[in-house]
Formats: structure tokens, sequence, C-alpha cells
């Protein structure tokens, strides 16, 4: 019925929705940490090296997607400047999202409730390491309340309305033959 797809949850196109669970994922060995594919490739580098060979980074665009996504992830990691799509559904998959701190981030992220906000990349290292040590699953709890900030603030309902005024902007541009 329409009220049980307006409180279903959005699984965007890219996760296998016959893998997903609403639980806390399996130990990952070393832990899998996703990076925004927006991020230039020198950035990316330079994480791996603070990172280290404890974990293990792909860019979001990997050519394992498939079986390599973001509800699969221990951590996103969105390197560029604005809210991406795949910051969003890290947030939808339980996935703590770890950000640089700017004012679109901020307006998605509270900062160590529903993701982590950094200035710089250098902390990163000291981010991962208090998520990981934390005695109380505190990234478990940030990716619980990322999920439900995802899910109340952006309904579905309100998702298809949008895309529907953007396709409906831009159909005219589209060639149509005439008939």
């Amino acid at each position: 019925s329409w009220n049980s797809i307006q409180s279903s949850m959005i699984i965007p196109i890219g996760i296998d929705s016959t893998k997903f669970h609403n639980t806390e994922p399996p130990e990952q060995n070393p832990p899998l940490i996703v990076i925004d594919n927006h991020t230039p490739s020198e950035v990316g580098h330079m994480v791996e090296r603070r990172i280290g060979s404890s974990y293990q980074l792909i860019p979001t665009d990997h050519k394992d997607l498939n079986d390599i996504s973001v509800n699969k992830a221990r951590y996103f990691i969105n390197t560029y400047k604005t809210v991406t799509i795949k910051m969003l559904e890290a947030m939808s998959a339980e996935t703590v999202v770890i950000a640089l701190k700017n004012p679109d981030t901020e307006s998605v992220i509270d900062h160590l409730s529903t993701g982590i906000l950094i200035e710089t990349l250098d902390e990163i290292p000291a981010v991962l390491n208090m998520l990981e040590t934390d005695p109380d699953g505190l990234r478990f709890k940030i990716g619980r309340l990322a999920r439900k900030k995802i899910i109340s603030e952006h309904p579905l309902d309100e998702f298809v309305n949008r895309w529907n005024k953007v396709f409906e902007k831009i159909r005219p541009s589209f060639y149509t033959p005439s008939l």
C-alpha cells in the first residue's frame, strides 16, 4: 500500500538490496574505507599514506563496486566540498561518514552524532583510532543515528517529487522524433 511505501527506506541504485541487512556489519580484516570518487588521486594517495595498511581504501567508482559498496564499508570519507549522493547513501546504510567541515556538510552531519566533521585530512588517523577503540561502540551509534536522520529528513515521496520536477524541466531538451 502507499502507506507502507511512504514509511519505507530508499535503497539507492548500486546497493544489492538482497544483501542489505539492518544489523551491525561483520568484522572486516582489514576494515574497508570507501573514499568519494571526486577525490583527486593525489589526495587519495595522501589519505592512504596516513592510514597505512591497517585499512583497505577504495574509491566509490572502484571496478568491483557491486561487491564492495558503501553499505559494506566501515567508513566513508568525503573529501569533496559538498554533500554527495554517495555520502547520503553511506549514511542510510549506517556507514560512518567522515567529511571535511564546511557549510554544506555541516547542514547534513551533526558532529559526533550523525558523522564526523574534520578540518583537515590530517585528522583522519586520529578519528579512525578513536572510532575503532571506543569501548561504547560510538561508530555503531553514529551509523544508526545517521540512518535515522536520512530516513526522517529525506522521505521517499519528497525525493521522487524533486526528481520529477527536475525531469520535467529538462524533458523539453531531449530529442523526440516527430510522429
